[in-house]
């Protein structure tokens, strides 16, 4: 079996609690026989797997038999959207709520109503949602 186990701006996110949390999923798997795969692009940059692939017919996705996402970003939206058109289970992790952003940063306030909708529709299209806390 091929995961692909996902984490959208990792660079970024590398010393964050969700960083943490997708290293210990990685570790967890690495003594089982699966086949973990942490870019869902073919040439492991979306930019680069769109534009030199798109334009001869070849994947822009990778192959994977389950779709793992940590985040909530538009690469995450991609491999969602690409796990439903190809009958992939699709899990993910919800490590941002509405609640979390609220008071996070300056003007975060006035964006939550609106992340609000976009992870009720995010995370229903989940086969498999996984929740770090019983608060989430």
């Amino acid at each position: 079996m091929r995961v692909l186990n996902y984490l959208e701006l990792a660079d970024h996110l590398d010393r964050s609690g969700i960083g943490t949390s997708v290293d210990h999923q990685r570790q967890a798997l690495a003594d089982t026989p699966v086949e973990v795969v942490t870019s869902p692009w073919a040439d492991d940059h979306p930019a680069w797997a769109l534009a030199g692939n798109a334009a001869f017919d070849d994947p822009v996705f990778k192959q994977y038999d389950l779709a793992h996402c940590n985040m909530i970003g538009p690469g995450s939206v991609a491999v969602a959207r690409h796990a439903k058109r190809n009958d992939i289970p699709l899990v993910l992790h919800a490590h941002v709520t509405r609640e979390d952003f609220k008071g996070s940063f300056r003007g975060s306030n006035l964006v939550a109503p609106g992340l609000g909708k976009y992870l009720k529709w995010f995370y229903s299209q989940a086969d498999t949602v996984l929740c770090p806390s019983e608060y989430t």
